[in-house]
């Protein structure tokens, strides 16, 4: 999410009765302006922290275009806080897509 001149990934909680979106956390994505974020889930012992299932363990990758850059952060199950793994340069990302194995 770009919230002005920010870039930023923001966690919201949605009051159920309501529908209305409140503002938790905001995270920087490290990078200009990002156009794509992914949620991955891996198997535990990747460099995740804890993920949604036991054994897993769950990244957030972030396309940032004009820095050419893919950011990976490691999201912790608990807060939904975001902490940095790495950068990988890859020139212009503006979209972010998970291959699977086939069958």
């Amino acid at each position: 999410l770009r919230a002005g001149s920010h870039s930023q990934i923001v966690q919201l909680s949605v009051d159920p009765a309501t529908g209305r979106a409140k503002v938790l956390q905001a995270f920087p994505t490290l990078g200009a302006t990002p156009r794509d974020f992914l949620l991955v889930r891996r198997p535990a012992g990747k460099g995740g922290k804890g993920g949604a299932k036991a054994g897993e363990d769950v990244v957030a990758l972030v396309a940032n275009q004009d820095s050419n850059t893919i950011d990976t952060f490691a999201l912790d199950p608990q807060t939904g806080a975001l902490s940095h793994l790495h950068t990988v340069d890859c020139p212009s990302p503006t979209c972010l897509v998970e291959l699977t194995k086939g069958p």
